[in-house]
């Protein structure tokens, strides 16, 4: 790795000596990169960590040493880079110039975080209005900065490849006017297993007293990265990142790693209410001036908020408004104070009724609402409470296990259903995470103290959840959309109807999530209404739609089986069996009882596929499992084309 000219080094306590070039060190002395120091990676997190004082400047520099460790282990990448960029943009060092840019990509990531990072987005995503303009993201003014700074143009003055157009655009994802093979590189620093969370999972752990049992060199020598070229470009690559089956446990770590970053740092309860404290107050202070500005001061307020303001300058905003008042407009001071409010209660989602716990997601996905929810929970109760909504992503999922062919040949041979290569079907532990983190989900109340009605405080924050809920799907009818969720729970009440009114049986199992993702996929697109959740799915298996099946089992709507299932396949002339474990799905009780409370306009999907069930019941009548012998495999396998072909889902006794 002596492709670029390092002048210094920056000792890390995480990545030890980080080699930085000219040009990045011309950056990180500049005054807008300067600004990151005082901008703080886990916002209050400190109150509870009190090694938690990391900057996003720090974090930013280790993110760009990620990208490039990582970068450095593309195959065939030097060869292409030097080829392509002296062919179409006559560089010599083309290789240097795409390790450069990825490195600046990487340290600029960061450039237009608003003071105490993330807290302060989520009061612009709770708060569409009080960001001018739409679809907030604080990237969207890193990238106007890396555009219009008079410093990093002057920097980068001349450069015809590392130019903060450039810059601008690849981190935005316009990858179009891009030189190749630079646009491949993208998913390093926006992807499942990017040097941006490899960082963050890393360094925020350590700074908080919890080392993980992981380094990036047994990170880097655990996965493989190929560099593909598309054979209708020959100049266009994309990369695939598989970990190798025997360092699975190294996935296993990275992802308990960040098990642990969100549910014992982030999910801390006084690390919570000190960021609840800090939104509202930031809220309250950014609603009065853009209540007493003209519009375009307080865009230019903003704007200034993402690209000059530091931490000190929002406390000192804020709290210099009335340091003495201890109400909602300055809970800040009570933070600096340290008289936090306390927890009052928690309703965690494990200890709602199933048909109940779907809803908890449902409002997560729409965060502009949430104020809604406070404000009416605090007029009902007359209280002054602040409402936490806390709500864990699954862990990235899309990486895979490096393939073995025969399980490709018997993955096509049974309906591409997922095989060893997904990472939750080869490793318990991924498996529990991903469960894990659709049972660990909750809302908490904060308020002054704990001498409340409880049991009324539960009362009232359910009916609101569910008040709330109908006027998200009253609001989505109007506009034809459905809900991925309601739309599977939809088709398997459908199937579970069929069961009990033409078999008297109880239930008939939606076999394979490969399968059963291919009929959702038609059932989407022959309804005359859109599913966003599922907009790009397609026929081919998904680790998204995976996850969502999930999801619902999980959240105890749906019913899933195991079925070790044996594939012949050929091999060097002779045959071979490989095993696969296939998912079923049927819905349960709770879910029958979840899909009648749904809204009438949607329950016509659910009787059209009945209907169309029972017009082709004597392919069922054929297809169904009697004896579980070789002649229904034989009978079953000559009979799925004609079902998927009628839009049929593939299901079994």
């Amino acid at each position: 790795m002596s492709d670029l000219d390092f002048v210094d080094f920056i000792y890390d306590p995480v990545w030890k000596n980080i080699p930085i070039t000219k040009i990045e060190k011309e950056i990180i002395n500049s005054e807008i990169f300067s600004r990151l120091k005082n901008i703080r990676q886990m916002s209050l997190a400190s109150i509870s960590f009190s090694g938690a004082n990391h900057t996003r400047y720090e974090h930013s520099i280790g993110t760009m040493h990620v990208i490039y460790l990582i970068a450095s282990k593309i195959k065939d990448l030097k060869e292409n880079a030097e080829r392509i960029l002296k062919t179409e943009y006559n560089i010599d060092n083309g290789y240097s110039e795409t390790l450069q840019f990825i490195r600046l990509a990487a340290l600029l990531h960061d450039l237009g975080h608003p003071p105490f990072s993330h807290a302060i987005e989520w009061v612009f995503e709770r708060n569409p209005e009080l960001f001018p303009g739409k679809n907030y993201s604080h990237d969207i003014y890193t990238r106007e900065l890396i555009k219009r700074n008079k410093e990093l143009k002057d920097i980068l003055k001349g450069k015809k490849i590392l130019s903060p157009q450039n810059l601008a655009l690849f981190l935005a994802g316009k990858l179009d006017e891009i030189p190749k093979p630079i646009t491949s590189l993208y998913p390093l620093l926006n992807g499942d297993l990017d040097s941006d969370k490899v960082d963050y999972i890393i360094r925020d752990n350590y700074h908080c007293g919890l080392p993980v049992n992981i380094d990036i060199y047994s990170i880097m020598d655990s996965f493989e990265i190929i560099l593909n070229r598309k054979k209708e470009d020959t100049n266009h690559s994309n990369i695939n990142i598989m970990f190798k089956p025997e360092k699975l446990f190294v996935a296993e770590n990275l992802l308990l790693s960040r098990k642990q970053l969100i549910t014992v740092i982030q999910q801390e309860t006084n690390n919570r209410i000190a960021n609840q404290m800090l939104m509202a107050s930031t809220q309250t202070f950014l609603e009065e001036k853009k209540q007493n500005k003209e519009t375009k001061e307080y865009e230019q307020l903003i704007q200034d908020f993402h690209e000059k303001w530091t931490d000190y300058d929002l406390v000192s905003n804020i709290t210099g408004i009335s340091l003495e008042e201890e109400n909602q407009s300055n809970l800040l001071s009570r933070v600096i104070k340290g008289n936090l409010l306390i927890e009052i209660m928690k309703i965690e989602v494990v200890d709602v009724s199933p048909k109940e716990r779907l809803e908890f997601y449902l409002f997560a996905k729409y965060k502009e609402r949430k104020n809604d929810f406070q404000k009416n929970i605090n007029e009902k109760l007359k209280t002054e409470f602040l409402i936490d909504f806390v709500f864990i992503n699954p862990p990235p999922l899309t990486l895979k296990l490096i393939y073995d062919y025969d399980e490709i040949k018997a993955s096509k041979e049974y309906d591409s259903e997922p095989l060893t290569f997904a990472l939750q079907s080869k490793s318990n532990v991924v498996d529990g995470i991903l469960k894990d983190s659709f049972t660990n989900s909750f809302i908490a109340i904060y308020g002054e103290n704990k001498e409340v009605d409880i049991s009324k405080i539960r009362e009232t924050v359910i009916d609101e959840l569910q008040n709330q809920n109908e006027i998200i799907r009253k609001n989505l009818i109007e506009n034809r959309i459905i809900l991925a969720e309601d739309l599977i729970l939809l088709s398997l009440a459908a199937i579970r109807d069929f069961a009990k009114d033409k078999y008297k049986l109880s239930r008939l199992w939606a076999t394979g999530v490969g399968r059963f993702q291919k009929f959702i996929n038609r059932l989407k697109e022959r309804n005359d209404i859109e599913c966003r959740d599922l907009k790009s799915l397609t026929e081919d298996y998904s680790s998204e739609f995976d996850v969502l099946m999930t999801k619902l089992v999980s959240l105890g709507l749906v019913d899933q089986r195991k079925k070790h299932v044996s594939i012949k396949i050929e091999k060097e002339e002779k045959f071979d069996y490989k095993y696969i474990d296939r998912s079923d799905y049927c819905l349960n009780s709770n879910g029958e009882e979840f899909v009648g409370k749904l809204p009438k306009e949607y329950q016509i999907i659910r009787k059209n596929l009945y209907n169309l069930l029972q017009k082709n019941h004597e392919i069922y009548d054929n297809y169904l499992s009697k004896d579980f012998d070789i002649k229904d495999t034989l009978r079953q396998k000559n009979l799925r084309p004609e079902l998927e072909n009628k839009g049929l889902p593939i299901i079994d006794i």
